[in-house]
């Protein structure tokens, strides 16, 4: 039994591997930097949504607490392109 292990050994010990020359893990290491650099940047630009999108919530939360108290000219101050589009539905008649 051991001549059979050592014969074994040596079939092993010439056993010659292949060189492998590929460049997969460089490429596929370039192609996840660029990802998480996207990803960084996208997530960036979600925070910055986020907080406009706060913004515009508070000032909707606020606008709806003096929706009993507010009046026109409060709203023609926010929105003066809906102040004219009145004007000029009035100029015309237009009243619906």
């Amino acid at each position: 039994m051991p001549e059979l292990i050592e014969e074994w050994r040596k079939g092993l010990a010439n056993v010659k591997y292949p060189a492998y020359d590929g460049n997969e893990v460089a490429e596929t290491a370039a192609v996840f930097k660029d990802l998480i650099a996207q990803a960084e940047k996208l997530s960036a630009a979600a925070k910055a949504r986020e907080a406009e999108i706060d913004a515009e919530l508070a000032s909707l939360a606020e606008d709806k607490a003096k929706l009993s108290t507010v009046t026109m000219d409060e709203v023609f101050e926010k929105d003066p392109a809906l102040k004219e589009e009145v004007e000029q539905r009035i100029r015309e008649g237009k009243w619906f």
